[in-house]
């Protein structure tokens, strides 16, 4: 987080996270979002979007709608009447996000951009002013070499824009994965710490999530459960065993129906 108020002070317009699914790049945004806020002069503005979350942040359309709406008020200004055309719509979130001055800078934070739809091309990026107007900043996150990462290259972004999340090694993988266990009383049986970690070993992109996944998914065993040789510790072997667990304890149908509805939920998973 510290290197991205460094970048936002020597005026370095935009700040890219990097990283596999799963590395924390959500978590390093936020805890930056954070320190911003804590620490911003008086006058600079802040938004955040968090994408892919809700399905109203899924698509460009909809994001550049909240977005330039948001920006429109924080400076004073009256919400927009949403064009019907994405062009115009573009347009207009060029001038909310002109509204940023010397005085009142904006910071407006984008967490992962492959979670974008196809619609409009929302991962092409070509919707995101690149470079932004004057005094806006645009700190944003997305998976190492996809499309959005592609396009934000191909969009001039200097080099030195790019933060990389690394994978975490074997060693700190161990560590993190033992202290979870710790801070919930728990272990594993020798035979069960033995598969588990020969499965580390065989994973070159271990990430924080596959660590918290092998946590959760280990709190259904007891010390007799046999855990097969070709235990995988991939994210996706995480979740796949993860949700099959789910379906074992409560039914594939509600399961499915569960997930369908969090899914098509307008505020996604929220506290209200």
């Amino acid at each position: 987080s510290l290197s991205f108020q460094e970048r936002m002070l020597e005026s370095s317009q935009v700040t890219v996270l990097l990283g596999l699914s799963g590395a924390g790049k959500t978590t390093v945004l936020s805890t930056a979002l954070l320190n911003v806020c804590e620490s911003r002069p008086l006058g600079m503005k802040v938004a955040i979007r968090f994408l892919g979350t809700t399905p109203q942040s899924t698509s460009a359309r909809s994001v550049m709608e909240s977005l330039s709406n948001q920006i429109r008020r924080v400076y004073g200004l009256a919400d927009m009447v949403p064009p019907a055309e994405f062009s115009n719509l573009c347009d207009e979130f060029v001038i909310a996000l002109k509204c940023a001055t010397e005085d009142q800078p904006l910071v407006v934070f984008l967490d992962a951009l492959d979670q974008l739809n196809d619609d409009n091309n929302g991962r092409a990026l070509e919707w995101l002013p690149l470079p932004p107007p004057p005094n806006v900043f645009f700190v944003m996150s997305t998976i190492d070499g996809c499309d959005c990462h592609n396009a934000l290259t191909s969009a001039g972004i200097d080099s030195q824009a790019f933060v990389k999340l690394k994978p975490l090694g074997y060693t700190d993988s161990v560590v993190v994965m033992d202290t979870l266990l710790r801070s919930e009383g728990r272990t594993f049986s020798e035979a069960q710490r033995s598969v588990i970690l020969e499965g580390f070993r065989q994973n070159e992109h271990l990430t924080p999530l596959t660590i918290k996944l092998v946590a959760v998914l280990s709190k259904k065993w007891r010390s007799t459960t046999v855990i097969p040789s070709d235990f995988q510790t991939t994210t996706e072997a995480m979740l796949t065993a993860l949700f099959d667990q789910m379906e074992a304890v409560h039914g594939a149908k509600l399961v499915a129906t569960a997930f369908g509805l969090l899914q098509t939920a307008i505020h996604g998973l929220s506290m209200n």
